[in-house]
């Protein structure tokens, strides 16, 4: 495979407006004392569009955020455009930044102020006669909701609010300083990484409303099967370069892992799982009905050999398996 494998073209997935360029970067290259983590780094956002950022640990993409955002300066040589003028990416208060606005896992929002607040922090409050006009903030906010089809109450604490409403308060938040008639960047850095899997698709289709009043969507997940079913294009990172971009339309997981790892037998139909017999020894591991404050009594059986797999979002009791087995908590009742 080439160095660079880039298919030209517009995405085909629907939400994507074509020629409306909201940001184009040319050339990033960041090096750190030791390192070069991103290289002559070039890529394009459409208005309307969903582009997907992908690769293993450490490839680049938590530096590419930095630089966009400001966090960090490139090094000499860079460039962009944002809404079709040219922008300074080595000023980090540069007023088009205003513009591009990043939510990470932890959703940046406050959990003890009222979802209006929260909204508030991004554009300010409505006033009248120098003071707060809460009856049309509320208008406001519930009509910004409603575009999202969420019926959260505004008044109501963020702390209150389910891991899938606080999402689409972050994203509402977002995009509340953009008018219709404008363009942002919403860059989504692992979205659905703590969401089961029945409040992903609500959170799909918040996304695509954002894409639908004109905001440029970067999606970086390692979740493949999320970026092809709601991204209209990807781009690849690996070890710093970019190594491809193309329209998510008629590409498979395979292809899309291959073009990650760079190694034809890494896609996982070229893999077949081992099959464990638990016949042939003694469990190596075997507890019952060991419980705490947040673990319903639990029994787990691990036999020589075996790889056992404990899942489940944060907060559901899969941290206190570990914990207990190696000592740190005293379990509340085990045989």
């Amino acid at each position: 495979m080439s160095s660079t494998d880039v298919e030209v073209g517009v995405p085909e997935k629907g939400t994507a407006r074509g020629s409306d360029s909201v940001l184009s970067v040319r050339d990033l290259t960041k090096t750190f004392p030791g390192q070069r983590a991103l290289t002559d780094f070039s890529m394009e956002i459409h208005a309307g569009e969903i582009h997907a950022l992908v690769g293993h640990n450490g490839c680049g993409k938590s530096t590419l955020i930095k630089l966009i955002t400001g966090f960090h300066a490139p090094d000499p040589g860079a460039a962009a455009e944002f809404l079709g003028d040219s922008v300074d990416l080595y000023d980090a208060g540069a007023p088009w930044r205003d513009h591009v606005h990043a939510i990470h896992q932890d959703l940046g929002l406050i959990p003890s102020m009222s979802v209006i607040d929260n909204i508030a922090l991004e554009h300010g409050y409505l006033t009248r006669a120098g003071r707060i006009s809460w009856k049309a903030e509320r208008k406001r906010v519930e009509k910004l909701l409603r575009e999202f089809d969420s019926h959260v109450d505004p008044r109501e604490l963020v702390d209150d609010l389910s891991r899938r409403d606080q999402a689409i308060v972050a994203i509402v938040r977002a995009v509340s300083g953009m008018s219709d008639d404008s363009s942002g960047l919403l860059i989504l850095d692992e979205p659905t990484a703590t969401l089961p899997e029945r409040e992903v698709q609500v959170l799909f289709d918040a996304v695509r409303t954002a894409a639908r009043r004109g905001c440029a969507v970067l999606f970086v997940s390692h979740r493949l099967a999320d970026v092809l079913t709601i991204c209209d294009r990807v781009t690849v990172l690996r070890d710093g370069n970019k190594v491809a971009e193309r329209s998510v339309s008629g590409l498979t997981r395979d292809q899309l892992t291959e073009l990650i790892v760079g190694d034809r037998s890494a896609s996982a139909s070229n893999h077949s799982r081992p099959t464990f017999d638990r016949s042939r020894g003694k469990p190596v591991l075997k507890v019952r009905n060991i419980s705490t404050e947040h673990l319903s009594p639990l029994s787990l059986t691990v036999g020589a050999g075996e790889i056992v797999g404990i899942a489940g979002l944060d907060g559901s009791g899969r941290e206190d398996v570990t914990r207990v087995l190696s000592g740190i908590t005293q379990p509340s009742g085990a045989p």
